[in-house]
């Protein structure tokens, strides 16, 4: 579903809220904008800047996961602007559990399988994460790096 902005989740409501950052993503992609727009800003001084600003955005965006829960959802941001978001109200979970990806998941938004269904994997860091199992098939899969946190926090908001 279409999420509200990453401040969704006032403090005071939310039985989870962490937000996890990727210091290899943001030293890959601070590395890549830099040389990319200097090397660039040499040969074309628009270019450079360009590239140097769209690796900024992509820096300040893909490198921090932030998960909140509530009595109804599970909201799920990526970056300073909240954005990509997902919220998944909890009367559309069958179960959750902590799952580990493999490494060849990756890092990103993208689908992946776990051997019985296809699902989104949302992830910044490493290879855990907690796979909500969807009542309409499927998966939404969150990278994490406190799994069992996650899972108690949220274990009696399922419904039934």
């Amino acid at each position: 579903g279409r999420a509200p902005p990453s401040s969704v989740l006032p403090m005071a409501s939310a039985s989870y809220d962490h937000a996890q950052t990727s210091p290899f993503l943001t030293a890959v992609l601070g590395i890549l904008g830099i040389v990319g727009s200097l090397s660039l800003y040499i040969l074309h001084p628009v270019a450079g800047i360009v590239f140097g600003l769209l690796f900024l955005y992509l820096s300040l965006t893909f490198t921090t996961l932030r998960v909140q829960a509530d009595s109804e959802h599970l909201c799920v941001t990526f970056g300073v602007f909240g954005w990509p978001a997902k919220t998944v109200p909890w009367t559309s979970v069958r179960a959750m559990r902590a799952v580990r990806s493999t490494w060849m998941d990756g890092l990103g938004i993208h689908l992946v399988s776990n051997g019985r269904a296809t699902g989104w994997l949302w992830n910044v860091s490493g290879l855990d994460a907690v796979e909500l199992e969807l009542k309409e098939g499927g998966f939404f899969r969150v990278g994490t790096d406190e799994p069992a946190r996650l899972l108690e926090a949220t274990r009696t908001l399922l419904p039934g």
